[in-house]
């Protein structure tokens, strides 16, 4: 009996080609929030500036800094980490794990940057943005200061 030739898998080049297309795109997106973030002043009122990203990227910048603060910092890193895992390595997908870390990773930074937040050039700001704001809050008012503080830097580790 002749066995039969192996194939050239197609899918998989196929899912190849289209993570690879994902990492690019990312890595455009990922520029472009770094320069919408690094272009907005929390300081001033998004109507009043000019950036070289648009109006869509202010509202982005806005819409960020208003969500999670400087914690938006992270999301065009994020985004590049998950472009070059593309390129070189299939990501699991569907892990549970990540979502929760990630999530979890997120709550304590902005956490964190709303204990720092005060004034700054006479004007209040909310470095951990909204979300930041309720965390902090919630914990103070359950665990006091430093049970906040510490359940902060334990989601942290995690």
């Amino acid at each position: 009996m002749a066995k039969a030739k192996a194939r050239p898998a197609k899918p998989q080049i196929a899912a190849r080609w289209l993570r690879e297309a994902q990492g690019v795109v990312a890595l455009g997106l990922a520029a472009y929030l770094s320069v919408a973030l690094l272009s907005y002043d929390p300081a001033l009122r998004w109507v009043d500036q000019g950036a070289r990203v648009g109006v869509v990227g202010l509202w982005v910048g806005w819409a960020l800094f208003s969500t999670v603060g400087y914690a938006a910092y992270l999301v065009p890193v994020v985004l590049m980490v998950w472009a070059f895992a593309a390129f070189t390595r299939p990501i699991a997908i569907g892990t549970l794990s990540i979502v929760v870390g990630g999530t979890l990773g997120l709550l304590a930074v902005t956490g964190l940057l709303a204990r720092l937040s005060g004034p700054t050039g006479g004007i209040w700001l909310h470095r951990g943005g909204w979300l930041g704001w309720v965390v902090a809050g919630v914990l103070r008012r359950t665990l006091g200061d430093v049970g906040g503080l510490v359940l902060l830097l334990t989601l942290m580790a995690v």
